[in-house]
């Protein structure tokens, strides 16, 4: 899912592996500014090629991430 945030403050992406396998996936962004994406839990740096606008998920079974790209 993918959340516009109020007051320009950037996108907010919630990231949900369903699975028991873990999963790696690159997520093409488009129509959004783009930054450094952070865990918003951990607020460790999520991998992103701002070039291509793709982010890089490297999620384990059952795991989920909510992620932060300010404006």
């Amino acid at each position: 899912m993918v959340h516009a945030l109020p007051d320009h403050a950037g996108t907010q992406i919630t990231a949900l592996n369903f699975s028991t396998a873990p999963l790696t996936e690159k997520i093409q962004l488009e129509g959004i500014k783009l930054g450094p994406a952070v865990d918003m839990f951990t607020g460790n740096p999520i991998p992103m090629d701002t070039k291509s606008g793709a982010l890089h998920l490297q999620l384990t079974g059952h795991e989920g991430q909510s992620i932060l790209i300010p404006s």
